[in-house]
Order: structure tokens, then C-alpha cells, then sequence
């Protein structure tokens, strides 16, 4: 079929690959030497192949005419599978990425509603121990719902602080309680 049409090649060529292919067959003819590549064929019946074609240019004894000796081998499922994988991958990537974003969310949640519910908790302190008349338990109540609205005021800073210390610690987190009386 390739002896019987010189063109063919040419023809059956992807436009994409077209430009590539031929100066790599021109530089190939050019220097004598072998070429190996990887291209895409539409088919008689309009289906795309992908080829690798591994060849070297021989010059034909009588005539002196160059001409190309190699082996073409169809490697379409191949790379299906590599577009499969590169797929998957991707896929997967932005699975990381959500589950990333996810935990991000969760720990920014935390290191907010943390201090808000240790401020809730020592302004109910606070008011009892008011209640009872004792004013130096009461300050230091108000003191520590004040150090907890400055936590809280630092917002997704504690995040970096909560991340570090969770690499040396899993799962310890210091959580500061306040006494009830």
C-alpha cells in the first residue's frame, strides 16, 4: 500500500503532527539517519491511530533513490490508557485538593468557635461568681474572656499555630478551661 502510493503518508498524516513529521523525515533524509517517533494516522474509515514508527533511510543500489525501511506499530490502546491515567490523576489532584480545603475549613472553624465558646463559658463564670459577691473571681474571669477575645481576634493566624502543633502532637490541641464556682 506504501509503495503503491508515494503520497499517502502525507495524506493519512494528523494536521497536528503534519508540520513535525515532515521535518523530521526531511532532516532525517537530509542526514542519513535513523528516526524514531511517535505520531497520529487517521485511517481509511476515519479513525485515529497512533503510531510509533521506528525507520531508516535507505539508498536503493541501482537506482540511488532514498527511500524509508522500518516497522510502524499501532500503539492507540497504549496511549488511551496513558490519557486514561493522566485523567485519573487529575482526578485525583482535585480530590486532594477539596479533602485539603475541607480540613483548612474544619481548623478555621475550630481555632473561631474555640475561643467564642471559652468567652461564653468564662462570661457565664463571671457572672455567677458577680452573683456571689466575689469580685476577685469575677475579674479574673473577665480576664481570661478577654484574652480569649484576643485569640479569637487573631482568627486564621491560630490555623498556622494549630497546623505546627498538630505535626509535633496529633490531635493535641491545648484548650484552656475556665473554673466554675
Amino acid at each position: 500500500e506504501w509503495l503503491g502510493e508515494g503520497e499517502l503518508w502525507l495524506q493519512i498524516l494528523h494536521p497536528d503532527d503534519r508540520d513535525r513529521m515532515v521535518a523530521a523525515d526531511a532532516e532525517a533524509r537530509r542526514t542519513l539517519s535513523p528516526m524514531s517517533a511517535e505520531y497520529r494516522l487517521i485511517t481509511r474509515g476515519g479513525r485515529l491511530a497512533w503510531v510509533s514508527e521506528k525507520a531508516a533511510v535507505v539508498r536503493d543500489v541501482a537506482t540511488g533513490e532514498l527511500y524509508w525501511q522500518g516497522v510502524m506499530v499501532d500503539i492507540t490502546e497504549r496511549k488511551r490508557s496513558e490519557e486514561t491515567v493522566r485523567t485519573i490523576q487529575t482526578e485525583l489532584a482535585h480530590v486532594a485538593r477539596v479533602a485539603t480545603l475541607g480540613e483548612l475549613t474544619a481548623s478555621i472553624a475550630h481555632e473561631i468557635n474555640q475561643p467564642l465558646g471559652a468567652i461564653v463559658n468564662n462570661a457565664s463564670a463571671c457572672l455567677r461568681w458577680l452573683a456571689a459577691k466575689n469580685v476577685e473571681e469575677g475579674r479574673r474571669s473577665a480576664e481570661l474572656i478577654r484574652a480569649d477575645g484576643h485569640r479569637a481576634a487573631q482568627g486564621p493566624g491560630g490555623v498556622r499555630r494549630h497546623a505546627a502543633r498538630s505535626r509535633r502532637r496529633p490531635g493535641m490541641g491545648q484548650h484552656r478551661r475556665a473554673a466554675l464556682p
